[in-house]
């Protein structure tokens, strides 16, 4: 009786054995050199608001050119309603719920565009904010200023873009 579960055990051992070496090799068994799978990768790909001028990628890097800095170092979103990105990027108001995009771009920006008075200087800043329309992706209010709006995930989810 004993013989014939010492010979089990050995024949299921010998089993185990030729299948780890046929599945590893034998390097695999000593080595920890066992065969590697991929693991997937998280699925964090957005695709990004779009209109038929384009995408909220070439809106920002649009605005960022204009202001002076064609490779901002930072481009984030929230999509939002107007209310809120006026109230966090502007300190303003609005009485409008209209769905809408808070862009913020970070970079060295002049603003040579505005009306400003002969003599004096532009607008600067390290930071350019926008509201986009998320219906037609018109920019409806834009601003430059050094403000880091860390509170950007207050009024929604961030969503980085690469520049």
């Amino acid at each position: 009786m004993h013989k014939r579960m010492f010979a089990l055990i050995v024949a299921v051992f010998c089993v185990a054995l030729v299948s780890c070496i046929g599945a590893y090799g034998i390097r695999g068994l000593f080595h920890n050199n066992r065969p590697v799978v991929a693991a997937a990768q998280p699925s964090n790909q957005v695709s990004l608001p779009s209109w038929g001028t384009g995408d909220l990628r070439d809106i920002a890097l649009r605005m960022a050119a204009e202001a002076g800095d064609a490779n901002p170092t930072s481009i984030q979103y929230v999509r939002t309603t107007n209310r809120q990105a006026a109230a966090t990027l502007f300190h303003g108001d609005s009485s409008s719920n209209d769905p809408c995009y808070a862009v913020v771009l970070q970079g060295n920006f002049i603003d040579t565009k505005t009306f400003f008075p002969a003599g004096a200087t532009p607008p600067a800043g390290t930071t350019i904010c926008f509201i986009v329309r998320a219906s037609d992706g018109a920019v409806t209010d834009f601003g430059i200023n050094s403000f880091s709006y860390a509170n950007l995930d207050q009024i929604g989810w961030v969503v980085s873009i690469a520049p």
